[in-house]
């Protein structure tokens, strides 16, 4: 959680947010349409602005596993970011993060929960939002 903190600290969250099925890195058809809403946001940042792409997931498996696959989520999505825009939005400083189950949307207790939980969200640079 203090990692989670310390890197993400002087960012504000996007309302973007994409979701996965269990153990899956494959972006849904919800978030292919979100993707172009983002592309099209991002486009019109300023040259060089920090976005950090930050995957997590429910609290199902082992933490470091889960670290993992939030960290392949958040990879996923930011290389379908970059392929989807074209160089639309290369002036972008894209990073991306994974921290497994630290930070819980909802209650990993039930089914609803972990799906919400299993996201990839997007952070810009404080100050750099429009």
């Amino acid at each position: 959680m203090q990692e989670m903190l310390d890197k993400m600290g002087d960012y504000d969250r996007l309302s973007t947010t994409f979701r996965f099925r269990t153990g899956s890195s494959k972006v849904d058809e919800r978030g292919k349409l979100d993707m172009q809403r983002l592309i099209n946001f991002l486009e019109g940042e300023d040259e060089g602005t920090v976005v950090s792409i930050v995957g997590f997931t429910d609290d199902v498996g082992a933490f470091e596993a889960n670290r993992r696959l939030s960290l392949g989520r958040a990879d996923t999505v930011a290389d379908l970011l970059k392929d989807e825009a074209g160089g639309r939005i290369d002036h972008i400083n894209l990073q991306v993060a994974g921290f497994g189950e630290v930070a819980p949307s909802a209650c990993n207790a039930t089914d609803r929960g972990r799906s919400i939980n299993r996201r990839v969200e997007v952070w810009i640079e404080s100050g750099q939002q429009s």
